[in-house]
C-alpha cells in the first residue's frame, strides 16, 4: 500500500513538472511571438517610411525636371520641400561642376521622413532643334510651279540611286501654299491651321494633304551663334584651290574654279558661284557655315556635289536675301533661313532640306527643278536645346 502510495505521488510530482515545462514553453512562445509581431511591425513601419521617402526623392526628381525643362538654364535645386510627411532635397550637377558630364545633366535628389532616406539620381540630355523634317518649308508663302517635284533618299544607307523613293519628300507652309502646273509631290502637303492653299490642275500629291494643325515652330537664329561663327571662323585658312576670291567676308567662285573647305565653322556676308563654280568639301570632313546675306547659285555651279547633305549646314539670317538656283545647279546640304527667301530656277536640284521664307520660296520647275529630301536629316539636331530628355534613371 505504501509502494503504491509512493508511486502515486511521484507520478504527481513527474505531471506537475510537465505541467510547468509546458507553461514554460507556451510563455516562450508567447514571448517570441510577441517579440515577432513586434519586428515585423517596426519593419513594415520602417519599410513604409523607406517608401515614404523614395516617393519624396522621386517627386523631387520630376519637379526638377520639369524646372528644367522651363527654363533650361535652371540649376538652383530645392532644399527642404516638405511633401506630406516627408521632405526632399534636389541637387543639380552639369559640367561646370564636373567638365567630364559634357552636355549631361546629373539630378539627385534625397527624400527623408522619421529617420528613413531614400536617394535617386537622374541623367539628362538636351533635346536639339531638329527643323529638317521636309523636303522644303515656308514660313510665310510656298509657291511650286511648271512640272517641279519631290522625293526623298537616304545618304547614311546608300547613293540617291540606290535609296531614291517616291515618298517622304514632303512639303509644307505656316502661311500661304500655291502648287499648280503639273507638280508632283512624292510626299505629304503640311499647310498650318492660319494658312491657306490652292492646288492647281495637273497637281499630284502621293500622300496626304495635313490641313487645321498648329503652325510648325521656326525659331529665329540667334545673335550668340553668329557671333561664336565669327569666333571661331575657319575662312580663310580653311580654303584650298584656285580661282576664288575672298574680301571683307564675301566669297565668290569665278567660273569653272572650285573651293575645297577644311572641316569646320565658317562666317561669311555672302556666298557666290559663277557658271560651273563649285564648292566642295574635304572627305570626311564637315563644313558648317553662318551666312549674313545670301547664297546664289548661277547656271550649273555646285556647292558639295554628290557629298552627304549633313556634311554641309548652312544657316542663314539674309533678310530679303537668301539662296538661289539658277539653271540647272545643284546644292547638296541642309539649309535654315526662316527669316529669308528662296528661289530656284529651271532643273536646280536640291539633295537635302530648305527651310526659309520670311515672304516666300518659289520654286519655277520648267525643266523639272527638284527637291530629293535627304531622310538621314530628320534627326539632326542643331544649336538651339529646346528640352530636357531624361536617359538613366536609378536608386542610390
Amino acid at each position: 500500500m505504501n509502494t503504491l502510495i509512493k508511486k502515486l505521488r511521484n507520478d504527481r510530482g513527474s505531471a506537475l513538472l510537465l505541467v510547468l515545462l509546458l507553461i514554460v514553453m507556451v510563455t516562450m512562445l508567447s514571448v517570441m511571438s510577441v517579440n515577432r509581431a513586434t519586428v515585423d511591425i517596426d519593419l513594415s513601419y520602417n519599410q513604409a517610411n523607406t517608401d515614404k521617402a523614395f516617393y519624396a526623392a522621386e517627386a523631387g526628381i520630376v519637379r526638377a525636371y520639369t524646372k528644367m525643362n522651363d527654363s533650361i538654364s535652371w540649376r538652383v535645386g530645392f532644399a527642404n520641400q516638405q511633401i506630406g510627411s516627408a521632405v526632399y532635397s534636389v541637387t543639380v550637377i552639369d559640367s561646370m561642376a564636373q567638365p567630364s558630364l559634357n552636355d549631361t545633366v546629373v539630378i539627385v535628389a534625397l527624400g527623408s521622413v522619421m529617420g528613413a532616406s531614400s536617394a535617386v539620381q537622374a541623367h539628362l540630355v538636351p533635346v536639339l532643334f531638329k527643323p529638317f523634317k521636309f523636303a522644303v518649308f515656308a514660313k510665310d508663302e510656298l509657291e511650286m510651279e511648271d512640272f517641279s517635284c519631290t522625293d526623298s533618299y537616304n545618304s547614311d544607307s546608300g547613293t540617291y540611286a540606290e535609296t531614291q523613293v517616291d515618298s517622304m519628300g514632303s512639303v509644307g507652309t505656316n502661311g500661304q501654299l500655291e502648287i499648280d502646273d503639273f507638280v508632283v509631290i512624292n510626299g505629304d502637303v503640311f499647310v498650318s491651321s492660319g494658312g491657306s492653299h490652292s492646288i492647281g490642275p495637273g497637281v499630284t500629291i502621293n500622300g496626304d494633304l495635313i490641313t487645321g494643325q498648329p503652325p510648325v515652330v521656326l525659331d529665329p537664329i540667334p545673335p550668340s551663334e553668329f557671333d561664336w561663327a565669327i569666333a571661331n571662323n575657319s575662312a580663310p585658312a580653311g580654303f584650298s584651290g584656285s580661282g576664288y576670291s575672298y574680301v571683307a567676308g564675301k566669297i565668290k567662285i569665278d567660273t569653272s574654279a572650285t573651293l575645297t573647305l577644311a572641316g569646320g565653322v565658317y562666317y561669311f556676308d555672302q556666298i557666290e558661284l559663277k557658271s560651273f563654280g563649285a564648292i566642295a568639301v574635304a572627305p570626311g570632313e564637315q563644313v558648317i557655315i553662318y551666312v549674313n546675306d545670301k547664297i546664289r547659285l548661277e547656271d550649273n555651279s555646285s556647292i558639295n556635289l554628290g557629298g552627304q547633305p549633313k556634311n554641309f549646314l548652312v544657316f542663314s539670317r539674309g533678310g530679303n536675301d537668301g539662296l538661289e538656283l539658277e539653271n540647272s545647279a545643284q546644292f547638296w546640304g541642309a539649309y535654315y533661313g526662316p527669316g529669308t527667301e528662296f528661289e530656284m530656277e529651271d532643273n536646280a536640284q536640291i539633295y537635302g532640306s530648305v527651310i526659309a521664307g520670311e515672304n516666300e520660296i518659289e520654286i519655277d520647275g520648267g525643266l523639272n527643278a527638284c527637291f530629293h529630301y535627304d531622310r538621314d536629316l530628320i534627326n539632326l539636331g542643331f544649336g538651339q536645346t529646346v528640352g530636357m530628355k531624361m536617359i538613366a534613371w536609378r536608386e542610390q
